[in-house]
């Protein structure tokens, strides 16, 4: 995404917040190692440098189900953990 935006500008990087969506069971197992490699890019790195903040979608196309629910949550604990890990590497 970063690369087509700054293409499609002419080499001016844009500033953008590329927003991944964990939407199913299986986005959501993923999302750990997901996040880990989306951290890693320079682009997400200096805008997340700039506000201080890292956004995620979490869709609802199966939210009633109990598994989505406890789905949700280990997410958000994998977040944490991911964002405690960024913040302690700088």
């Amino acid at each position: 995404m970063y690369e087509l935006a700054e293409h499609a500008t002419g080499g001016v990087a844009p500033t953008l917040d590329v927003v991944p969506l964990f939407e199913t069971v299986a986005d959501l197992d993923r999302s750990h190692s997901v996040m880990e490699s989306v951290i890693k890019l320079k682009p997400v790195r200096r805008r997340l440098a700039k506000a201080g903040r890292l956004e995620v979608m979490l869709g609802y196309s199966d939210s009633t189900t109990r598994e989505r629910a406890v789905a949700e949550r280990l997410f958000l604990l994998t977040v944490n953990g991911v964002a405690a890990g960024l913040q302690n590497t700088g």
